[in-house]
């Protein structure tokens, strides 16, 4: 465990994992904009 992530744990910070799916840059902002748009019903 390094020393950065000690500190946050001290702080009071809970890791969190999302899944396994690692999404770039390029194609996680329009992934979330789908995910908004259906939650919203939009789309």
């Amino acid at each position: 465990v390094s020393p950065s992530r000690t500190a946050f744990a001290a702080a009071g910070a809970t890791a969190v994992r999302l899944g396994d799916t690692v999404l770039r840059t390029s194609t996680a902002g329009p992934a979330a904009l789908s995910v908004v748009s259906a939650r919203l019903g939009r789309w």
